[in-house]
């Protein structure tokens, strides 16, 4: 037989089952468009209607006739209504993320079943605080500071913009999330609330994010290069002012780099090897049919180019051939300085945007574009940070025999921003899985 300390813990993980409102529940009821509204009817077959009003940040529920009310029963089917009411107040909580939900019970008697099944049903963004008020108690889930070191609140749109800034792919950007002071961003701050007297965009905007925080939704972090000693703010620059006219006193902050890209470029690249066939012999493991050199255009379609070199080096394995692999470029130091010191004179001569920088000028307007050019390159020169660029083509890479193919690659999925390496290696030394003759391994 169960004990009923075991029957009220299994209530707990049973509330009864919500539905929503009908037509004509609303038109008693008359819930407002900000209230959450379920209901429920017990094994009894009374209705229980659970009341949330977002606006107050109150929880509580009515009873049938419409009135508030408590749950007029004792022991354990106190505890499944209760329950109930607080998995509704659950959902709520994690839909609506408002700052906080009460709770009230008005009889002391209940109050420490109350507060176990609140505890419960509490999410784990919340914590269930309790207050003694006057005839009766609170239990109060106040939503926590959300300030999380992990990853989960960076969006993509803010990792592609960020992308942008470090001049590579938002799949190479790594990302240390941490809480800092916001003193550290108080002059970067103050300077940009001070512009928004002629920048009026900017201060709406940015009081569409103070909103969104007084209500208690998600905050997104702002975004600083990692070792800038400027902490200069890429992204997020709307909403650090908010979060000081919110009176934060620590702040999410995204410090980003550029992954170590041969590693993780060579990752995603990793070719077959000598279970293949090798350049000299397409025949080599049936990788191609045996009448492969007399049926050779049969076999190609559209890949002559390579079919022809290949058709070059048939029981030739020493022979040299020249491969070739596109990879992705970041800027050196001095290819950044040598851009921004165009930008200067073309924006001076003819008022005309650098190209590379087009994108700054859109977010910055013409009075600022110039001045965002000059402080990118006193930072440019200041940082002893170093660029890491593939710029060797090593075993286990996927290359190719033709020198346009890997252009058109670096074109349509380096976005543009890519070289080319070149290298000298014998036939015997490049291998096809024979999915395509403008893909090959090299396998020494």
């Amino acid at each position: 037989m169960k004990s009923y300390q075991n029957f009220i813990v299994e209530l707990f993980d049973n509330p009864y089952p919500t539905r929503e409102l009908s037509d004509d529940d609303i038109e008693k009821l008359d819930p407002s468009d900000d209230d959450y509204v379920k209901k429920f009817q017990t094994k009894n077959g009374e209705t229980f209607y659970v009341h949330i009003d977002g606006r107050l940040n109150i929880g509580t529920f009515m009873n049938s006739d419409g009135r508030f009310g408590i749950t007029g029963e004792k022991g354990p089917e106190a505890a499944k209504i209760i329950s109930t009411v607080l998995n509704v107040g659950k959902e709520y909580l994690i839909k609506k993320k408002p700052p906080e939900l009460e709770f009230s019970a008005a009889e002391k008697s209940r109050t420490s079943l109350y507060k176990r099944i609140a505890q419960k049903y509490t999410p784990k963004e919340y914590t269930m605080k309790v207050a003694g008020r006057s005839g009766y108690t609170s239990f109060i889930m106040q939503r926590n500071n959300n300030l999380k070191e992990d990853t989960s609140n960076v969006t993509q749109q803010d990792l592609k913009d960020v992308s942008e800034w470090l001049g590579t792919s938002a799949d190479n950007v790594k990302v240390e999330l941490k809480k800092e002071p916001i003193s550290k961003f108080e002059k970067q701050i103050k300077e940009m609330h001070g512009t928004y007297d002629e920048f009026p965009k900017d201060a709406r905007r940015t009081n569409k994010i103070l909103n969104q925080l007084k209500r208690g939704e998600e905050v997104l972090p702002i975004y600083v290069e990692k070792n800038d000693k400027h902490l200069f703010v890429m992204e997020g620059r709307h909403r650090m002012v908010a979060f000081w006219l919110n009176k934060m006193k620590e702040i999410p902050v995204a410090y980003v780099s550029k992954k170590n890209i041969s590693e993780d470029y060579k990752g995603e690249h990793q070719a077959a090897g000598k279970e293949g066939a090798p350049l000299h012999d397409m025949t080599h493991n049936e990788v191609y049919p045996k009448d492969y050199y007399d049926r050779w255009h049969e076999y190609t379609h559209d890949e002559k180019d390579a079919a022809l070199v290949v058709n070059g080096y048939r029981n030739k394995p020493n022979k040299l051939v020249t491969i070739y692999r596109a990879v992705p470029h970041n800027q050196t130091k001095e290819e950044r300085l040598d851009a921004l010191e165009k930008a200067q004179a073309m924006w001076l001569k003819r008022k005309k945007v650098y190209p590379e920088f087009q994108k700054e000028h859109q977010k910055l307007g013409d009075k600022k574009y110039y001045e965002w050019l000059g402080d990118e390159e006193e930072k440019v020169k200041k940082s002893n940070d170093k660029v890491e660029n593939i710029d060797s083509i090593n075993p286990g890479d996927w290359v190719t025999i033709v020198r346009q193919y890997a252009k058109e690659h670096g074109k349509a999925h380096l976005k543009n921003k890519y070289r080319i390496l070149s290298k000298k290696v014998k036939a015997s030394q490049v291998w096809f899985d024979g999915n395509s003759l403008n893909e090959a391994g090299y396998s020494p």
